[in-house]
């Protein structure tokens, strides 16, 4: 008898540990699309600022930063 719910504790602890790794992957793949997505944020963002006449250095090209907050949608509330 303990046995069975030392087996059954065991198997619910792996398929916790299992669930996460997939949700782990699944957070990596959506860094990676968002890494994209920030470039072309950037881009953009930078040919706003060159028709303002909003001058930036190298550094600040460089060094610019793209958020949406946690969201995951930049569209309607990222900030740059």
């Amino acid at each position: 008898m303990r046995k069975q719910k030392l087996w059954k504790k065991l198997k619910r602890e792996y398929n916790l540990i299992k669930k996460d790794k997939i949700k782990e992957n699944e957070n990596e793949e959506g860094r990676k699309m968002r890494e994209e997505e920030k470039g072309r944020i950037k881009a953009k963002a930078l040919e706003y600022f060159q028709r303002a006449g909003i001058v930036l250095s190298s550094q600040e090209k460089e060094n610019m930063e793209i958020a949406d907050l946690g969201l995951n949608d930049f569209e309607r509330t990222g900030v740059v």
